[in-house]
């Protein structure tokens, strides 16, 4: 599923559903799709790759965050282990 962000004055944040089209929504917070190596074939190809190096499922998720926005979503746990790739930009 695809997404943005949503961060609450307390400094949470949640998800939901795009409330546009991306090249409008983009703009103004992080959107992500989870899974996109379902629909990407390069992400696959790299899913593909990482299951065959570490032996472990693998998944691909995107986040795209507009370059004036200091922090894509606030400091936070996930509930499985993790490796971060920046492909462009600095956050």
């Amino acid at each position: 599923p695809a997404g943005c962000t949503v961060g609450g004055s307390d400094g949470s944040w949640h998800s939901r559903p795009l409330p546009g089209r991306f090249r409008d929504v983009v703009t103004k917070r992080t959107i992500y799709a989870n899974n996109a190596g379902l629909y990407l074939p390069g992400l696959a190809e790299l899913c593909l790759a990482a299951l065959k190096t570490f032996q472990w499922p693998c998944a691909a998720n995107v986040y795209a965050s507009p370059a004036a926005l200091e922090v894509s979503v606030p400091c936070h746990t996930d509930r499985q282990d993790v490796l971060v790739f920046q492909a462009t930009g600095q956050k």
